[in-house]
C-alpha cells in the first residue's frame, strides 16, 4: 500500500529542529573562540612586523648618525618623539600603531601624541647630558637590549606612551592606581591573554593583561614576541650579586609597585651592560 506525501509527513519534527539547533550552537561555541584566537594571531603578527620594521629603522638612524641612538624625545632634547626621528627609515605611520590598540595611534602633526610602542626607558638619553643617545658602542649585549615595545592601553580611555618603562605586571597588585603620566608607559602583554589584574588612573579603571605576550625590537635589528617570564628575566651581577655578572645600570623613575621603587633593576633584557 502507498504511503500518502503530505506536507505533514514531509515536515520536521520538533524533536528535529531542537537538535539541529543544539548541534549549531555547539558548533558555535566551539568555533567562535578559535575564530577569536585566528584574529588575535593575526593582530599579532602584524604587530610583530610593525615592531620588527622600527627595530631596523632604529640601525638605519643610528648608522646614519655616528653609531648613536634616537632619544626618547622630551624637554631640552627638542627632536621631536623617537618616532619622528626614525619615521624617515619607514615612511609609514601606520607601523607606529598596534593593531590590537586602536585608540593609542600616533599623529605626527601633533607634537605631545602618543604611541602604542614605547621607546625603552633605560635608552631614554645618555646620562652624561639627557640630550644625546647612546653610542652602540657603549652597549655590549646588542642581543639582549630591548629598544621599544608595546605599550599604551584603550579602555575606558585610550592613553597612548612613547616610552616603555620595566614594569612586570605580575608584580602589579590587583587595584594599583598610577598617576595620569605613568598609566600609558606599562608594558602591555596584550596578545594571547588570559589573565588581567585591575588597575586605575585616577578615577578610570582599566584591565592590565599579565601572561599574555608582548612584542619588543632589540638593539641588534630582530624583533620578538616575549611572555613576561621571559621579558622579565633575572639579570645577573645585580644585588644581591650572583658571581663575578657586569654591573648593571639602575634605572630611576619607574612606577612603584607596592613597596619596590625600582621594579626592573635586575632585569635583563632593560639595561645597559
Amino acid at each position: 500500500m502507498k504511503t500518502p506525501t503530505s506536507a505533514a509527513a514531509r515536515a520536521f519534527t520538533l524533536i528535529e529542529l531542537l537538535v539541529v539547533i543544539a548541534i549549531i550552537a555547539i558548533l558555535a561555541a566551539i568555533l567562535f573562540p578559535v575564530f577569536a584566537q585566528a584574529r588575535d594571531k593575526a593582530r599579532q603578527a602584524a604587530c610583530l612586523s610593525n615592531v620588527k620594521q622600527m627595530a631596523l629603522a632604529v640601525q638605519m638612524y643610528a648608522q646614519d648618525y655616528d653609531e648613536t641612538l634616537p632619544v626618547a624625545g622630551v624637554n631640552n632634547q627638542r627632536r621631536g618623539r623617537w618616532m619622528d626621528q626614525i619615521v624617515p627609515y619607514v615612511k609609514n605611520i601606520d607601523i607606529f600603531n598596534c593593531p590590537s590598540s586602536p585608540g593609542s595611534r600616533w599623529d605626527p602633526t601633533n607634537i605631545n601624541s602618543r604611541s602604542g610602542y614605547g621607546w625603552s626607558w633605560n635608552l631614554y638619553a645618555h646620562p652624561s647630558n639627557g640630550q644625546s643617545g647612546w653610542p652602540l658602542a657603549e652597549i655590549q649585549q646588542h642581543a639582549d637590549t630591548i629598544v621599544i615595545g608595546e605599550t599604551g592601553y584603550d579602555a575606558p580611555l585610550s592613553a597612548g606612551g612613547f616610552v616603555v618603562k620595566a614594569v612586570d605586571p605580575r608584580l602589579v597588585p590587583n587595584g594599583q592606581n598610577f598617576a595620569t603620566s605613568e598609566a600609558g608607559y606599562l608594558p602591555q602583554f596584550r596578545h594571547a591573554v588570559s589573565r588581567t589584574v585591575q588597575v586605575s588612573e585616577g578615577a578610570n579603571r582599566w584591565q592590565l593583561p599579565v601572561d599574555g605576550r608582548c612584542n619588543f625590537a632589540f638593539l641588534d635589528g630582530h624583533a620578538k614576541a616575549l611572555a613576561p617570564g621571559q621579558a622579565f628575566e633575572k639579570a645577573p651581577g645585580t644585588p644581591p650579586r650572583e658571581g663575578n655578572g657586569p654591573n648593571l645600570n639602575e634605572p630611576s623613575g619607574a612606577p612603584v609597585v607596592g613597596n619596590n621603587p625600582d621594579p626592573n633593576v635586575s632585569y635583563r633584557l632593560w639595561n645597559v651592560w
